[in-house]
Formats: structure tokens, C-alpha cells, sequence
């Protein structure tokens, strides 16, 4: 399930400091506020509209250009725009280029509770950068009971149920040279339109190997064999081989699963005593890359799919 995320302005000064180069400007006052959106705003000349409209919940830049507005405002003028800004729900604001804010706005801030904070970047890095990291921070998110792997540069998602083979298939692959980015627990968050996949902290490389214990497989394999973090491009879950089960003969259709609102192509492999999960991995995700991909090597002779069509499917 997706979790609502918010950051608290605090956490900008305490967790992001040498990123954005921040110093606070205007008192103690606003820093318990919460950025629940990630798009970082400039208000321009919506500053001078009666009446004011500015989006809530986002951190607001201010330029030099603002800045030398709010410079030639009135005592009053200086009132009521920061009782505009409280109206708005804005949670901070930050001035870029290390720019000097007036001293009766900062005052007039922090009396409405609303924190300044001061960057010496410029403009455009900074609502660059900013924007990166609340992008990534307020990513919508949920977790996922399954293994990440990077096979041929392609994020893999290996699921199935408990005891079936996901963490054993990982360690074959990671053996053959792919990467592991997490086991049993994936922390997936949606950027843009694109999942990211990572371990959680406290079991960042660690994997559980029924009949060894927990094993680091940076350790074992070396600190080029793990990511931190990886897109997750395809789903492939194991299953146990049922008899009864009618399994895709042809792989004509694309099955697809939703994750956080964005679909992806699953492959349902299913296993028996014999089957090697990790080589028929393996061949799921170079078959994805195919028909992704521009290769005209995927399609398969009309006569051979009607054929296997027509064909009964031998008794086992």
C-alpha cells in the first residue's frame, strides 16, 4: 500500500545542509511546518495579485526579483502579503544567490510562523537541486515481499511465495555476475513514471540463505556486485509447477502487473526439482529486452506459432 509522505522544514536545514548550502534567516519559528509537495516553486508576479494564489505545500524560491519587491513594500504592504503567505499554507520559503531579505519581512515571518531560510546557490541549481531531493523524497511508496537483481541492466523484481526459491535464484545470478540490489524486503518508490527499488537500511546487502544464516554479499562477491538502489523494468514470479495449470506455450501476450499506479511486464515461471531458476531468469529478461527493444529477432515464423497453436499440449 502507498504511504503518504511529508517533510518537515527542519529536516531541510538539518538533513540537506551542505547540499543546498542553507542558513536560517528568520528565528526559531515555522520549522515544525510539513513540504508535502515536491515541485519547487518561484512565486513571481503572483506575489502582486489580489488575490494571491500560490500552490500549498510546496517551498517557495525567492529571487532577486522578489526580493527588491518585497524590499519597496510599506509596513502594512509587508503585513499583509505575509498574511496572504499563512493563507496560502506555504510552508518555507528560501532565498537563493545569498541574497539579504528584508529585516521587517523576516520579522514578520516569524511571527506568522513561517520559517526563511537563506542558499548561497544560484537560482536555478537550487530549485534544481531542491526539487531532486523532495522529488525523491515524497516519491509515492510502498514495499514489496520479494528479491531486486540487475540482469543484463535490466531491474528485476523476483516474487513468489515464501520458500519457493527467490533468494537461491538471486545468489546464482549474483554468481554469474549480475547485481543485487535487495532480498526479501524492497522498498519501491514511484518517480516520474518510473519505480526505483532499494533495500531497506538496517539489511542494505544482506541476504537470508535458509541452512547458512544471513550472508553480506558485498562481502562475498565484492562491492561491485551490490547497487543501492535500481529501476525496476520487470516482474518474474516463481511458482511451484502445478500439473493442472495451463502455463503461456508461446508467449504471444504480455501480462502486465500494476505497482504504485505504473504497469509492468510479469512473467510467470513456474519450477520442479531439475528446473534452473536462475537460467530461465535469465532468459525472461533477455526475452523482455527483445521485445522492447528495436530487434526484429523476436518475431517468430507465422507457420511455427500456428503450428503450436493446433499442437495438444503432451500430458506430463
Amino acid at each position: 500500500m502507498a504511504k503518504d509522505k511529508k517533510v518537515k522544514v527542519e529536516e531541510l536545514k538539518q538533513k540537506w545542509f551542505s547540499h543546498l548550502k542553507l542558513s536560517k534567516v528568520s528565528g526559531k519559528a515555522g520549522f515544525d511546518a510539513f513540504i508535502t509537495a515536491a515541485p519547487v516553486r518561484k512565486p513571481g508576479l503572483r506575489m502582486t495579485e489580489k488575490p494571491m494564489k500560490l500552490d500549498s505545500g510546496h517551498v517557495y524560491v525567492l529571487s532577486e526579483t522578489e526580493c527588491a519587491y518585497i524590499e519597496k513594500l510599506s509596513p502594512k504592504e509587508c503585513k499583509d502579503l505575509a498574511e496572504d503567505f499563512v493563507r496560502q499554507g506555504i510552508p518555507c520559503f528560501i532565498v537563493s544567490d545569498g541574497i539579504d531579505i528584508n529585516a521587517r519581512f523576516k520579522s514578520m515571518m516569524n511571527k506568522k510562523s513561517i520559517a526563511v531560510l537563506k542558499s548561497d546557490i544560484p537560482l536555478e541549481a537550487l530549485m534544481s537541486t531542491l526539487g531532486e531531493l523532495l522529488e525523491w523524497r515524497l516519491a509515492p511508496f510502498t514495499t514489496f515481499h520479494a528479491t531486486l537483481v540487475v540482469v543484463h541492466g535490466t531491474g528485476t523484481l523476483i516474487t513468489g511465495k515464501s520458500g519457493v526459491g527467490k533468494s537461491e535464484c538471486a545468489l546464482d545470478l549474483v554468481g554469474r555476475g549480475w547485481k543485487f540490489v535487495s532480498d526479501d524486503i524492497v522498498e519501491i518508490k514511484r518517480v516520474g513514471a518510473h519505480l526505483i527499488g532499494s533495500p531497506p537500511e538496517k539489511v542494505k546487502h544482506m541476504m537470508e540463505i535458509r541452512g547458512i544464516g544471513i550472508v553480506n554479499i558485498g562481502d562475498l562477491f565484492g562491492r561491485t556486485s551490490v547497487m543501492e538502489n535500481h529501476s525496476i523494468d520487470i516482474v518474474i514470479n516463481i511458482e511451484l509447477w502445478n500439473r493442472k495449470m495451463e502455463y503461456d506455450r508461446l508467449g504471444l501476450e504480455t501480462k502486465t502487473i500494476k505497482i504504485l499506479d505504473v504497469e509492468l511486464p510479469i512473467a510467470n515461471i513456474p519450477v520442479r526439482p531439475g528446473r534452473s531458476i536462475s537460467t530461465l531468469v535469465e532468459v525472461a529478461v533477455r526475452n523482455h529486452i527483445l521485445k522492447t527493444g528495436e530487434s526484429d529477432t523476436f518475431d517468430s515464423p507465422p507457420e511455427i506459432i500456428k503450428g503450436r497453436k493446433n499442437s495438444k499440449r503432451p500430458k506430463t
